[in-house]
């Protein structure tokens, strides 16, 4: 809707203008770097940023002009797969002609059976590029039609039919010159991203440890303290990264029982105090875990850590309830600033959780991590529904 596209949109442009801010400091702090210059330096890629975008857009079109393809084989899905991915990737610039196949098929036009490629890529000179998914034709015919494609500069895909296998994507490796199949691995699965990932997690928990630790935990302790017996922070096991369990830092928020490592909490708990109500309803609640971030046990952003009951139940029953830990826990996720905080009552609201949380992994950026961070200090502000 328009209004979320609104929304998204300060978000984003709050988010970029916070990081320039912290960048800024830090570049004055560690270099010396002026305000002047910095200013320069934003003034100077303002202007660039247009021509940049300008000269990508006509090196693209050059680059990637129309083409008509044709595609050899497959049942339907593939051939809906293959149509999707060139249109999202080339738009409107790759056209396909129609397909060879011995049996029908609605999607695409049908050009004739197996035996009709030859004759027909010999007397069309219009086809730039040949996607081969699978067929009855022998290797010795396969290799005759891919022979005719060489000749008259058509390119040469293959479609691979165990694609079906990899349901979130697969990357391609080689060894020496036999290509093998692999699952797609995540940006955080790469060692560049993940540097960049703690880099940004040390700095943030250390400026916060610094900054905020030495006034709000005296505040908060006290709080608690006055209003009911036992200690400042709540601190129980959790499962983190690659399902390694580690004890996760909280303030107290309800009173000393004997369910915390079995009951969420619910709407109306009597376990909770008043000031946990406010900490929990303002995320403060979840300070202390900068700690656990500071240590390495867990990330500033990304999905929530559950108690050890919790991952041995939905494990059972959802099945990508694990792959949420191939990445490091965090203080706040995707899930949580969409809506999915709180406490699960049903499989179908954790697997939706999960869901988001594998969005998150599939299209990680550093960016994201500043707008998830914005947002849910937003939604701490104005106080969350599923807050309690």
């Amino acid at each position: 809707s328009v209004r979320t596209y609104i929304g998204r949109f300060w978000i984003t442009l709050s988010s970029h203008f916070s990081f320039l801010f912290l960048s800024n400091m830090l570049l004055t702090i560690l270099f010396g770097i002026t305000k002047m210059f910095y200013g320069e330096a934003l003034l100077i890629l303002l202007v660039l940023f247009p021509v940049i975008k300008l000269l990508y857009k006509a090196t693209y079109r050059y680059f990637f002009r129309p083409f008509n393809y044709i595609i050899i084989g497959g049942k339907l899905e593939n051939i809906e797969t293959i149509t999707n991915k060139f249109y999202t990737h080339y738009g409107e610039n790759a056209l396909c002609v129609g397909r060879f196949g011995n049996t029908p098929n609605d999607l695409v036009r049908n050009l004739g059976n197996y035996f009709d490629i030859k004759n027909y890529l010999l007397t069309n000179d219009n086809i730039r590029r040949l996607v081969y998914v699978y067929s009855d034709l022998s290797k010795s015919e396969i290799q005759d039609i891919f022979k005719i494609c060489s000749a008259n500069f058509i390119d040469i895909m293959i479609f691979p039919r165990e694609i079906d296998l990899f349901p979130r994507g697969f990357n391609t490796e080689y060894y020496y010159d036999t290509p093998f199949y692999m699952a797609r691995t995540e940006p955080l699965g790469r060692l560049r991203n993940k540097l960049v990932k703690r880099l940004f997690d040390l700095l943030f928990s250390s400026l916060v440890i610094i900054l905020i630790f030495p006034w709000l935990i005296p505040i908060i302790g006290l709080l608690i303290k006055l209003e009911s017996k036992g200690p400042i922070f709540f601190i129980q096991k959790r499962s983190g990264y690659f399902g390694k369990e580690f004890y996760c830092y909280k303030f107290r928020s309800m009173t000393m029982n004997d369910e915390s490592d079995d009951k969420q909490a619910t709407k109306y708990d009597s376990r909770i105090t008043q000031i946990g109500a406010f900490i929990r309803k303002t995320n403060i609640d979840e300070i202390p875990q900068f700690l656990n971030v500071f240590m390495g046990q867990m990330s500033v952003v990304g999905p929530r850590p559950h108690m050890l009951k919790h991952t041995a139940f939905y494990s059972n029953r959802i099945q990508d309830f694990m792959i949420r830990h191939k990445i490091k826990p965090g203080i706040t996720g995707w899930a949580q600033i969409n809506g999915y905080r709180g406490p699960t009552e049903t499989v179908e609201k954790m697997n939706k959780r999960v869901q988001y949380d594998i969005w998150y992994m599939e299209n990680w950026t550093i960016l994201l991590d500043i707008e998830c961070i914005f947002r849910t200090i937003l939604n701490g502000l104005k106080g969350e529904e599923n807050a309690f």
